[in-house]
C-alpha cells in the first residue's frame, strides 16, 4: 500500500490507517489528496475498500493563528473536519493537549469503580479489592502513558486522576479515620504521581501533597 504513495507516509495497525503529511504549502495539499486518491485506487483494485464516512481529516498544528482548514475527499466524498480523533484508545487533539484524553480515562476509571463498589459489597479482603482496583481502575491510567500522554507531567492533570485512586482506596479501606497518605501505606500502594514516575521513567516529577 506504502508504494502508490508520491509523498505521504501511512501509519498503519490491524485496520486501522493513517495517510498523514507536513504541509507547508498548497502544493503540498495537492500531493496529499493525490495520494488519497491513489490509495482509494489500491483498496479499490485490492477489493478492500475504505469507508469514507469512517474517515476524518485531522490538522494538527501548536500555531496560534488558525488558517484555512484544507479539504479532502475520498470516491468524491468531502472528508469531515474534525478538531480531535480517537486513535487505538488515546485522543488526539489539533493543538496536541490532553486534556479531552485525561477527562475520558478518568471517566472510564470512575465507571470501573462504581461498577465495583456496586458488586463487591460482601466483605472481601483488602488485597483482593487492591488487585481489582490496580487491574480494572488504574489500568486505564498507565495506558499508552509513556508512548504518548504523561498527567504527570501537570499538577492539575495528575491531580485529577490523583482523585480516582483517593476514592478507590477509601472504598477498600473503608475507614474514614486514616488520612490518604495512611491508607496508601497500609495497601502498599504508590500516590500515582510516583508510580508512573517509577513505571514509565524519565518525566516532570512533581511533589504532590498526600
Amino acid at each position: 500500500m506504502s508504494q502508490v504513495l508520491a509523498s505521504g507516509k501511512l501509519s498503519m495497525f490491524a485496520e486501522d490507517l493513517k495517510c498523514y503529511k507536513i504541509i507547508k504549502s498548497l502544493a503540498d495539499t495537492a500531493i496529499l489528496q493525490n495520494d488519497l486518491t491513489s490509495l482509494y485506487s489500491w483498496s479499490t483494485v485490492n477489493e478492500l475498500r475504505f469507508q469514507s464516512s469512517k474517515s476524518h481529516n485531522l490538522r494538527i498544528s501548536r500555531e496560534k493563528t488558525s488558517r484555512p482548514e484544507r479539504l479532502y475527499t475520498l470516491d468524491g466524498n468531502e472528508l469531515e473536519i474534525v478538531i480531535k480523533e480517537r486513535d487505538l484508545g488515546v485522543t488526539i487533539a489539533k493543538e496536541l493537549k490532553w486534556n479531552e484524553h485525561i477527562k475520558l480515562i478518568v471517566s472510564k476509571s470512575n465507571r470501573m469503580l462504581g461498577f465495583l463498589k456496586r458488586n463487591c459489597f460482601v466483605k472481601m479482603l483488602k488485597k483482593t479489592l487492591t488487585l481489582l482496583y490496580t487491574s480494572l481502575v488504574r489500568s486505564h491510567v498507565c495506558f499508552a502513558n509513556s508512548e504518548v500522554w504523561a498527567p504527570q507531567s501537570t499538577i492539575r492533570d495528575i491531580l485529577l486522576v490523583e482523585k480516582t485512586q483517593r476514592r478507590a482506596i477509601k472504598f477498600i479501606c473503608r475507614s474514614a479515620n486514616l488520612s490518604y497518605k495512611d491508607r496508601l501505606i497500609q495497601l502498599k500502594l504508590l500516590p500515582l504521581n510516583y508510580w508512573l514516575e517509577y513505571l514509565h521513567g524519565p518525566y516532570i516529577f512533581l511533589q504532590v501533597q498526600v
